[in-house]
């Protein structure tokens, strides 16, 4: 696992799922880890013995208002993203609604979609998509242009609510 810093604070461990274990191809986004990375002692002959390294967290802090359970990978988004990529048209624009790490929605960007829009309630979950897809090629660093520049992009992320008549359906196919 690796260490990663939400901007809305805390340090949270997250590991790269693939959609195919086995395939280097395969689409993957980040999923959050509650267990703590432990590195192997080197100092130390026994092969059995582990220890935790000083600049590991022991421990996951979630940023405030987060919800873990929009930082997993569950099995209905496997399935989805096999549906996606197994029937993709380049011509759409995909909106996942609820992304959580945004699997289908990395598949989607990954299986040519001309755009995507990944939209959650949960910050840190757009977070961890963002990372994720901008270390697929699927984004450029939003620091580095304009709000304008980032809503046409190819592969977007928004705040969305369900429940909230304040805010209007993203326009996909």
């Amino acid at each position: 696992p690796s260490v990663f810093r939400p901007h809305t604070g805390g340090a949270i461990n997250i590991i790269p799922v693939p959609l195919r274990r086995n395939d280097p191809s395969s689409p993957w986004c980040y999923a959050a880890s509650l267990s703590p990375p432990i590195p192997l002692d080197d100092d130390d002959d026994d092969d059995s013995a582990v220890t935790l390294s000083p600049s590991s967290p022991t421990t996951t802090l979630m940023p405030p208002g987060s919800n873990f359970l929009a930082t997993q990978v569950w099995p209905s988004s496997r399935v989805a993203s096999n549906i996606v990529e197994q029937y993709m048209d380049p011509s759409w624009t995909v909106c996942e609604l609820g992304c959580g790490p945004g699997l289908p929605s990395l598949t989607a960007a990954k299986s040519g979609a001309r755009r995507v829009i990944a939209t959650d309630v949960d910050e840190l979950a757009l977070e961890m998509v963002r990372a994720a897809a901008g270390e697929q090629g699927f984004i450029n660093n939003h620091n580095n242009i304009t709000d304008e520049e980032w809503e046409k992009q190819r592969f977007v992320t928004k705040q969305f609510d369900l429940t909230s008549q304040d805010t209007s359906l993203p326009d996909a196919d």
